[in-house]
């Protein structure tokens, strides 16, 4: 193979490789809005959860989560006993899981062409 042969090669796997990150973020920004749609449908029927704010705070601020809400609807499937009350155990398995889910598609995010670092675990700058 050719030296030119090689590059089209290499170039037609860089490719390859932007356009699935690509794919998989408007799959990932897809089922973003979809989540959102079905919580704002859901909301007038939805239990309302309590928590510590001052756990839920210290909490927030240890993992480096600037997106209170989106985490706090995450940690709702974390409420293990189902009593519609997130206690400090629950939040703090509830944002371990979030920012290994968060980190992982920044990581993602981060290998397309053209992104930029972020701040905190969850993106936001």
């Amino acid at each position: 193979m050719e030296l030119s042969e090689f590059v089209v090669v290499l170039c037609g796997f860089v490719g390859a490789g932007a356009a699935l990150a690509r794919l998989l973020r408007n799959r990932r920004d897809q089922y973003l809005s979809d989540l959102m749609e079905n919580s704002e449908s859901q909301e007038s029927t939805e239990q309302n959860y309590g928590y510590n704010p001052a756990k839920l705070d210290a909490i927030v601020k240890r993992n480096n989560i600037r997106d209170v809400v989106a985490f706090i609807e995450f940690a709702k499937s974390f409420d293990i006993n189902n009593d519609a009350y997130l206690s400090g155990l629950e939040l703090s398995d509830a944002a371990a899981k979030y920012t290994e889910v968060v980190k992982e598609n920044v990581e993602i995010t981060s290998e397309s062409p053209g992104t930029e670092e972020v701040d905190s675990v969850d993106g936001a700058k």
